[in-house]
Protein backbone atom coordinates (compact mmCIF):
# COMPACT_ATOMS: atom_id res chain seq x y z
CA UNK A 1 0.00 0.00 0.00
CA UNK A 2 1.25 3.47 -0.81
CA UNK A 3 2.26 5.82 1.97
CA UNK A 4 0.82 9.29 2.42
CA UNK A 5 3.58 10.96 0.38
CA UNK A 6 3.19 8.48 -2.48
CA UNK A 7 -0.60 8.88 -2.42
CA UNK A 8 -0.22 12.64 -2.76
CA UNK A 9 2.21 12.11 -5.62
CA UNK A 10 -0.30 9.83 -7.39
CA UNK A 11 -2.95 12.54 -7.14
CA UNK A 12 -0.52 15.16 -8.47
CA UNK A 13 0.58 12.94 -11.37
CA UNK A 14 -2.94 11.84 -12.20
CA UNK A 15 -4.18 15.41 -12.37
CA UNK A 16 -1.29 16.34 -14.66
CA UNK A 17 -2.80 14.12 -17.37
CA UNK A 18 -5.32 15.80 -19.60
CA UNK A 19 -8.43 13.64 -20.09
CA UNK A 20 -7.75 13.50 -23.85
CA UNK A 21 -4.18 12.28 -23.40
CA UNK A 22 -5.17 9.75 -20.75
CA UNK A 23 -7.94 8.28 -22.90
CA UNK A 24 -6.07 8.41 -26.19
CA UNK A 25 -3.00 6.44 -25.11
CA UNK A 26 -4.79 3.17 -25.87
CA UNK A 27 -6.07 4.49 -29.19
CA UNK A 28 -2.59 5.69 -30.12
CA UNK A 29 -0.84 2.37 -29.45
CA UNK A 30 -3.69 0.35 -31.02
CA UNK A 31 -3.75 2.33 -34.27
CA UNK A 32 -1.08 1.06 -36.70
CA UNK A 33 -1.00 4.50 -38.37
CA UNK A 34 0.02 6.30 -35.18
CA UNK A 35 3.61 7.48 -35.29
CA UNK A 36 6.04 7.21 -32.37
CA UNK A 37 6.08 10.97 -31.53
CA UNK A 38 2.32 10.84 -30.98
CA UNK A 39 2.71 7.95 -28.55
CA UNK A 40 5.53 9.63 -26.63
CA UNK A 41 3.31 12.71 -26.27
CA UNK A 42 0.80 10.55 -24.38
CA UNK A 43 3.54 9.01 -22.23
CA UNK A 44 4.92 12.50 -21.49
CA UNK A 45 1.45 13.50 -20.27
CA UNK A 46 1.10 10.37 -18.15
CA UNK A 47 4.49 10.92 -16.51
CA UNK A 48 4.02 14.67 -16.11
CA UNK A 49 7.29 15.45 -17.89
CA UNK A 50 8.56 15.99 -21.39
CA UNK A 51 12.23 15.25 -20.93
CA UNK A 52 13.07 11.96 -22.56
CA UNK A 53 15.74 10.46 -24.77
CA UNK A 54 14.90 8.27 -27.74
CA UNK A 55 16.55 5.89 -30.17
CA UNK A 56 16.06 2.94 -32.51
CA UNK A 57 16.99 -0.70 -32.09
CA UNK A 58 16.65 -4.04 -33.82
CA UNK A 59 16.10 -7.21 -31.79
CA UNK A 60 17.68 -10.58 -32.38
CA UNK A 61 14.40 -11.75 -33.93
CA UNK A 62 14.60 -8.99 -36.53
CA UNK A 63 11.92 -6.88 -34.90
CA UNK A 64 12.50 -3.15 -35.26
CA UNK A 65 11.78 -0.95 -32.26
CA UNK A 66 11.73 2.67 -31.32
CA UNK A 67 12.26 3.51 -27.69
CA UNK A 68 12.37 6.41 -25.31
CA UNK A 69 13.30 6.60 -21.69
CA UNK A 70 12.43 9.03 -18.96
CA UNK A 71 14.94 9.62 -16.15
CA UNK A 72 14.01 10.28 -12.54
CA UNK A 73 16.00 10.69 -9.36
CA UNK A 74 17.30 7.33 -8.14
CA UNK A 75 14.44 5.33 -6.58
CA UNK A 76 12.14 8.32 -6.74
CA UNK A 77 8.53 7.70 -5.72
CA UNK A 78 7.55 9.55 -8.90
CA UNK A 79 9.36 6.93 -10.98
CA UNK A 80 7.59 4.04 -9.22
CA UNK A 81 4.24 5.76 -9.47
CA UNK A 82 4.74 6.79 -13.10
CA UNK A 83 5.63 3.21 -14.06
CA UNK A 84 2.56 1.88 -12.25
CA UNK A 85 0.32 4.46 -13.95
CA UNK A 86 1.61 3.47 -17.39
CA UNK A 87 1.32 -0.24 -16.63
CA UNK A 88 -2.24 0.23 -15.40
CA UNK A 89 -3.22 2.31 -18.43
CA UNK A 90 -1.70 -0.15 -20.91
CA UNK A 91 -3.35 -3.06 -19.07
CA UNK A 92 -6.73 -1.44 -19.72
CA UNK A 93 -6.25 -1.07 -23.48
CA UNK A 94 -8.85 -3.13 -25.31
CA UNK A 95 -6.36 -4.92 -27.60
CA UNK A 96 -3.39 -4.85 -25.28
CA UNK A 97 -2.61 -7.33 -22.59
CA UNK A 98 0.41 -7.92 -20.45
CA UNK A 99 1.94 -11.23 -21.39
CA UNK A 100 5.52 -11.09 -20.18
CA UNK A 101 7.18 -10.32 -16.88
CA UNK A 102 10.96 -10.62 -16.71
CA UNK A 103 13.00 -9.97 -13.62
CA UNK A 104 16.02 -12.07 -14.62
CA UNK A 105 18.31 -9.22 -15.76
CA UNK A 106 21.13 -8.71 -13.27
CA UNK A 107 22.89 -5.48 -14.25
CA UNK A 108 20.44 -2.86 -12.89
CA UNK A 109 19.74 -2.71 -9.18
CA UNK A 110 16.05 -3.21 -9.95
CA UNK A 111 14.46 -4.33 -13.20
CA UNK A 112 10.83 -4.93 -14.17
CA UNK A 113 9.58 -5.52 -17.70
CA UNK A 114 6.10 -6.03 -19.11
CA UNK A 115 5.04 -6.53 -22.72
CA UNK A 116 1.65 -5.51 -24.06
CA UNK A 117 0.62 -7.20 -27.31
CA UNK A 118 -1.33 -5.46 -30.06
CA UNK A 119 -2.19 -6.60 -33.58
CA UNK A 120 0.99 -5.62 -35.45
CA UNK A 121 3.20 -4.29 -32.67
CA UNK A 122 3.99 -4.55 -29.02
CA UNK A 123 4.64 -1.99 -26.33
CA UNK A 124 7.37 -3.05 -23.92
CA UNK A 125 7.44 -1.12 -20.66
CA UNK A 126 10.36 -1.44 -18.27
CA UNK A 127 11.58 0.12 -15.05
CA UNK A 128 15.25 0.18 -14.04
CA UNK A 129 17.06 1.54 -10.99
CA UNK A 130 20.67 2.39 -11.87
CA UNK A 131 22.78 3.31 -8.86
CA UNK A 132 25.87 4.15 -10.94
CA UNK A 133 23.81 6.70 -12.89
CA UNK A 134 21.95 7.75 -9.73
CA UNK A 135 18.75 7.48 -11.77
CA UNK A 136 15.61 5.43 -12.11
CA UNK A 137 14.57 4.96 -15.72
CA UNK A 138 11.26 4.17 -17.36
CA UNK A 139 11.69 2.74 -20.88
CA UNK A 140 8.90 2.46 -23.44
CA UNK A 141 9.63 0.45 -26.60
CA UNK A 142 7.31 0.39 -29.59
CA UNK A 143 8.22 -2.88 -31.26
CA UNK A 144 6.97 -3.87 -34.72
CA UNK A 145 6.31 -7.61 -34.93
CA UNK A 146 8.70 -9.23 -37.45
CA UNK A 147 5.89 -10.63 -39.61
CA UNK A 148 4.06 -7.24 -39.87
Amino acid sequence: MLGRTASIAVVLLWHSISPADAENLCDAVSNTNTKWPQITKHVDAALGRKSHKCGNAMGMDGAYSQYCYWAFEYRSEYAYIGFDLLREKLSQCRLGQSNLRDKSVNHPDTFTLEKFAFDTRDIVLSYKDKVTLEQSLIFVHLRQKPDS
